[in-house]
Formats: structure tokens, sequence, C-alpha cells
């Protein structure tokens, strides 16, 4: 029966535990050969039995890996510096721009020993092997909000749907924060400060009475300005607040999920109003619009939840 190879790893981890056992070197040979093995050559015994210990996977990769062209004693400290200094958020084409700069440019080198997707990889195994350090990320806190009372908030929303005629239905969304009752209206044109206020109150008009405050993002039709941290309302809209005696919350500015239930019903209205089968938009103001959007009243039932710091209050 031929003699049983070990693989490189087996007969490492056999020679030292033989060393371990205290047989001597000398007998390593002949205990391969007696328990059925191929025996290592001299200079294999050699090698193992001088070892203190087994390396470990890690070593023992890096033993066979290639040396990398990023590994140039000029652009490595570039690289790592310009890595940790900016974390997650650089991009490899200004990294490898920069080398060009310092290096090339500056004549400390004729090219550099790699391309940009040369660099991409070796910046991908500095982070991996924890050279570079990379900045953990932090994600966002989110908890469920309280429902305020009845009749305290209402948030409000714009969406805009293309028909298949190429003309676009412009809509606002209304939510009652406490019931979860929404109104819809649409219009064949963007809303601006006056028709906004116009829907809000035929809202009002079919609840009945007002809420305290409206909750708003900050659009350009609504809001003039924000400049340090003070909010300036356009005039039709600051007329409008004060004649129906209703405040005002502000969501933070491009944070779309600070709007919390709104959102979702918007892009609800916007698949809906995607459905529709009418091609034209005099057609769909019409039909579609009566029978299913204008004053639609609709109870939904979800749990919302918003990012803990979720308004900015003015």
């Amino acid at each position: 029966m031929a003699p049983a190879k070990l693989t490189q790893v087996e007969t490492m981890n056999r020679i030292l535990a033989l060393k371990n056992q205290g047989i001597p070197k000398d007998a390593v040979h002949d205990v391969f050969v007696g328990k059925g093995l191929v025996p290592p050559s001299e200079p294999t015994i050699r090698k193992y039995y001088t070892m203190e210990e087994a390396p470990s996977t890690e070593q023992a990769k890096e033993a066979y890996e290639k040396p990398k062209a990023f590994d140039d004693e000029l652009c490595k400290p570039i690289i790592i510096a310009t890595l940790e200094a900016n974390g997650g958020k650089l991009k490899i084409s200004s990294l490898y721009d920069l080398l060009v700069e310092e290096l090339v440019e500056k004549g400390k080198l004729g090219q550099l020993p790699g391309n940009q997707q040369t660099l991409r990889n070796y910046c991908r195994m500095l982070i991996a092997k924890g050279i570079v350090q990379k900045e953990p990320r932090e994600r966002r806190a989110y908890d469920s909000q309280m429902d305020p009372p009845a009749g305290e908030q209402i948030q409000l929303d714009y969406g805009v749907q293309r028909l298949k005629s190429g003309e676009n239905v412009h809509f606002i969304c209304l939510l009652l924060r406490n019931s979860r009752k929404l109104f819809v209206f649409p219009q064949d044109h963007k809303f601006d400060a006056e028709s906004t206020c116009r829907a809000i109150y035929a809202f009002l008009c079919i609840l009945g009475g007002r809420v305290r405050k409206i909750v708003i993002d900050q659009e350009s039709c609504l809001i003039y300005e924000e400049k340090y941290g003070e909010i300036t309302t356009t005039q039709t809209f600051r007329d409008f607040l004060c004649e129906q005696q209703m405040g005002l919350w502000v969501c933070r500015k491009a944070d779309p999920q600070s709007k919390g239930a709104i959102l979702p019903s918007a892009y609800c209205n916007h698949e809906d109003l995607g459905k529709s089968p009418f091609q034209g938009l005099q057609r769909s103001t019409l039909q579609y619009n009566l029978r299913v959007i204008i004053f639609q009243i609709i109870v939904i039932h979800r749990t919302f939840c918003s990012p803990l710091l979720c308004f900015s209050i003015f």
C-alpha cells in the first residue's frame, strides 16, 4: 500500500506536534515512515522544526500574496493619511488625482504604479486588514411618535403624477394626525400658496373646525427662506395662518423622513393616480377626480415611526 501524502499545512502541524512531544529533529523522518506517510524532505523538516508556533491563516496567506502595486513607499503614506482623514466619503477618482498631483506632476514618480481600479482594490484591502480605521456609520435613531390630541395637528405634502398623455396631475395630501383622515385635492397645475390655502380651507370646512397647527416641509410656495434658524413664510400663507389663527411646525430641510405619516400617504395616492385608466387631463379631472380624489376622506391604519429629532418648532 502506497504511503499517504499530507498537505503542506498538515505536514507543518505534524512536525510541530512531534517537536512538542520531545521527539528530536533527526527522528521526524522515521516517525513519518513508521506511520505510513510520505516523509518530508530534510529542508522542510528543518524549516518547520525551528518554528516557535504554527502561523495563523492570515500569516499563511500573506506568505503567498503578490506585492501590491501601491505599496510603494511614496504612495502608501499618502493613501493611508487621506483615507483616515476622509473616512468613507472619499471618491477613489479624487484620491487618484491627488496621487497624480503629488507624485507625478512634482516629478517624484514617472507614473503611478496602477490604475484607478487597482487603487480601489488596494484601499479595500487596507480597510479589510484594519490598516485604515474606517469611521463607524452612525445610524439614525427612530422612535414611534405619540399621536397628538384630536384636532391638534394636520400634516401637508405635495405629489405629482404623469399621465399616459404626457400631462401632469398635481395633488396635495392633508392628513389629520390623530384620526388618520386623509384629504387629497388635485389640479392641473403646480400648487402655489393661494391654491394650497384653498385646499387647506376646504379640508377644514369638511372637518367642521380648525386645527391648532399645520406641519409642512420647507416648500418654496409656503416658506420664503430660513436664515439662522428663523423661518420666513410667504405673505399669502402668513395671512392665511393669521386669519385662521393656526400655528406652524416646519420640518427639517431636505429631510423627507421627518414628515412622518404624510409621506406614505403621498406615495400611496401617487400610485393610485398612476393606475388611472384615463388618458387625458380634462377627462381625468372631470371623472376620475369626482369618483376617487375630490373630498375623499379615508382612515389609514398604520404605525408611523419618525426620527427622534423630527420637527423644528417655529
